[in-house]
């Protein structure tokens, strides 16, 4: 829309209003928050890629399961380890996906991520 030339054809507004549903109020209400809220959110696609095999022979192969459990630990360590407790952060592994039977190692595993974040020297309370 920016590139279409929204803001040419159209005044810029002085405020914006978004909607998000929220689970956690009672159905048939509304919540409402001035400033800035809620937090961004980032969708980041990631695959593992390995030398798959019979799992016979674990030993001639490089499993991507593996890694990516490991991968997915070491994730999660991120926001309890690494970021200030103060600010607020969440990684959420949502999607995990490889192979296709029991008794081979695939090539590969795909991890769907989500990142959130919020900034609060960025808010903006009223």
């Amino acid at each position: 829309m920016l590139k279409d030339g929204l803001f040419t054809r159209f005044p810029k507004p002085e405020y914006a209003l978004s909607l998000h549903d929220d689970p956690t109020l009672p159905a048939g209400t509304a919540g409402f928050h001035s400033g800035l809220f809620r937090a961004s959110a980032d969708t980041v696609d990631i695959t593992i890629f390995g030398r798959g095999g019979h799992a016979a022979a674990p030993q001639t192969t490089v499993d991507p399961i593996v890694i990516a459990a490991r991968t997915i630990l070491g994730l999660q360590t991120i926001v309890s380890r690494e970021n200030n407790p103060m600010d607020p952060a969440v990684i959420t592994v949502g999607s995990i996906h490889g192979g296709t039977v029991a008794n081979i190692i695939p090539e590969q595993v795909k991890l769907s991520v989500t990142v959130r974040t919020f900034n609060p020297e960025a808010r903006n309370d009223c």
